[in-house]
């Protein structure tokens, strides 16, 4: 459990903690977009913490999807979603 958290950042948004590897603001977007910003992903999971989360993981994953379009993305995605009940 050490080794997860050691590389993972967290974020609690309302009952919900989302922790991802830093590398996912490091995906470089199509169209010149640049990195995704921590500011910009922070916007996408406040926009996705009321829906299901079966529509989040969809969301989410066509987010990321439209983002690194015609991209070759060099770093490792780990991503995950718990709801506090």
């Amino acid at each position: 459990m050490l080794f997860l958290w050691a590389y993972l950042i967290g974020k609690i948004i309302r009952d919900t903690l989302y922790l991802y590897t830093r590398s996912i603001v490091k995906q470089e977007g199509s169209d010149n977009l640049g990195q995704l910003s921590q500011l910009k992903f922070k916007t996408v999971l406040s926009n996705l913490v009321d829906l299901p989360f079966n529509l989040q993981k969809e969301k989410f994953s066509n987010f990321m999807q439209e983002w690194t379009a015609n991209k070759i993305q060099t770093e490792n995605v780990k991503f995950i979603a718990i709801k506090i009940e």
